[in-house]
């Protein structure tokens, strides 16, 4: 799953502050519950996000991203169990809608529970477009997973697809890696260097730490979070951040 575009704090705040007005004026319009939401969110308030989307859904409860969207701002704020049940419920309802399956999947693995997201990152894949984020995603709960072939077989065919996508440059370099590929590792991640100019604080972080070069990756990360560019909640099973996960700094900052 993608995480919402970065605004600065000021910003955001503007943002919420004018759809709330809107909202005064227009309390049943299910687009501005939405947008409060995404903005919510983006603005790292999870609790709010979550009851914006769930209003939502009481008013459009024929469309199944407001369930989806409604789940994964549960687990973003610690509620796992409740957004699995929502994730799960937006997959019952609409079986055929590929952004259900993806969001379950990404909730699943949240929950350490990556055999299942595999499945359901799959149904997604399966349903849907295929564009490089299923695909990348598909692809980190199988490395979760340590099904680190499948892993490689799904990155292949995503870099057929989109040659010039960072992250799938970025984790195939990372599978090879595991698979001990390590020319085409080394080029792989030169590729996700010279694609990176554009990107996050966030892929910064994960890139500075493929690289190893692990304070700066450190540094470009607890920037990211506190820029609220990702929840931390993500960031504690991402596995671009394994070079970290034994460190008790990356332990304070995702756990703080």
């Amino acid at each position: 799953m993608g995480k919402t575009p970065w605004v600065s704090p000021e910003e955001r705040q503007i943002r919420i502050a004018r759809v709330r007005s809107d909202l005064q004026r227009e309390t049943d319009n299910v687009d501005l519950h939405t947008q409060l939401g995404l903005e919510l969110f983006g603005a790292g308030d999870y609790e709010g996000a979550a009851a914006a989307y769930l209003r939502a859904a009481q008013l459009e409860p024929d469309r199944a991203a407001h369930y989806a969207d409604y789940g994964v701002a549960c687990a973003c704020a610690g509620r796992l169990t409740e957004g699995l049940a929502a994730c799960r419920h937006a997959v019952y309802l609409f079986p055929e809608d590929s952004i259900a399956h993806q969001f379950l999947g990404f909730t699943l693995c949240l929950a350490g529970a990556y055999e299942e997201a595999i499945h359901a990152y799959r149904q997604g894949l399966a349903l849907g477009e295929g564009d490089a984020d299923a695909r990348s995603s598909l692809a980190s709960a199988l490395r979760l997973a340590g099904r680190f072939s499948e892993a490689a077989a799904v990155l292949e065919e995503g870099l057929r697809l989109f040659p010039r996508d960072f992250a799938l440059n970025l984790e195939m370099s990372l599978v090879c890696r595991k698979l001990g590929r390590a020319v085409e590792a080394r080029h792989l991640l030169r590729e996700a260097r010279r694609l990176a100019q554009q990107e996050s604080a966030y892929n910064h972080a994960c890139l500075a730490l493929a690289e190893g070069d692990t304070e700066t990756g450190l540094a470009l990360l607890s920037a990211a979070l506190a820029d609220l560019e990702a929840p931390r909640i993500q960031a504690r099973s991402d596995p671009d951040l394994e070079p970290l996960w034994a460190d008790p700094r990356f332990q304070r900052l995702v756990n703080g």
